[in-house]
């Protein structure tokens, strides 16, 4: 699900998934899509989803859980069983597949553990999507506010954008809550947008206002 050509070595216990080295279709994005959504100048944010947009890290994650079962607990879990707490956060992305396995997870115990691992797996793999980076830097030069949010924490994050070479200085908020996101971007009160390839975490993260506007691919939404 990486961009990168070459194949990397799994870590044992990391059968069943689909491994970054794996080609994965991916849809760009690029300075041209601000045209139409921002004509008049009244745009004044806009609010990146890391995963998915800025980079493509679930596979990397989910070996990197897979892993810390493996050692762990002895367990011999799937990515398959990840499946459903895909954008929940790392204490549930855990926690979830624990219960499915009759365990009670350990926290924060076993998501410093998962995070430990996943910086050595991400450490020159990890890859920003066809033009998020391009995306970002237009944005910046059109006046607009950016900001990025997840769900993980925010060691996760730092990690990302340090691997892709995107410095969190980029962006006018680096955050891992949406609640109190539009404040600290400083467009409260003022139209702004939230790209994600979730339509409703980018309606989440903008505060559930506006329509929606497809971006290139088949999950990618901006909302305004």
């Amino acid at each position: 699900m990486g961009a990168e050509e070459g194949a990397t070595e799994r870590p044992s216990g990391a059968s069943g998934i689909e491994w970054p080295g794996h080609k994965a279709k991916q849809h760009p994005i690029n300075s041209d899509t601000l045209g139409p959504v921002n004509p008049a100048g009244t745009l004044s944010g806009i609010i990146f989803d890391m995963d998915g947009v800025l980079v493509d890290s679930e596979a990397f994650i989910a070996a990197a859980a897979i892993e810390m079962f493996r050692e762990t607990y002895g367990l011999q879990v799937t990515r398959d069983g990840f499946a459903p707490f895909v954008g929940t956060g790392e204490d549930r992305f855990i926690a979830g597949v624990a219960e499915l396995h009759g365990i009670r997870a350990t926290l924060p115990r076993d998501k410093q553990r998962t995070y430990a691992i996943y910086l050595k797996l991400i450490r020159g793999k990890l890859r920003a999507l066809p033009g998020a980076i391009e995306f970002a830097r237009a944005c910046r030069e059109r006046g607009l506010k950016i900001a990025v949010a997840t769900s993980a924490d925010r060691i996760k994050l730092e990690g990302n954008l340090r691997e892709i070479g995107l410095p969190a200085a980029t962006f006018d908020a680096v955050v891992t809550r949406s609640a109190d996101l539009r404040a600290r971007l400083g467009t409260a009160g003022t139209p702004a947008a939230a790209l994600s390839r979730d339509r409703g975490r980018a309606e989440r993260a903008q505060g559930g206002q506006g329509g929606g506007l497809p971006l290139p691919g088949d999950h990618d939404h901006l909302r305004r």
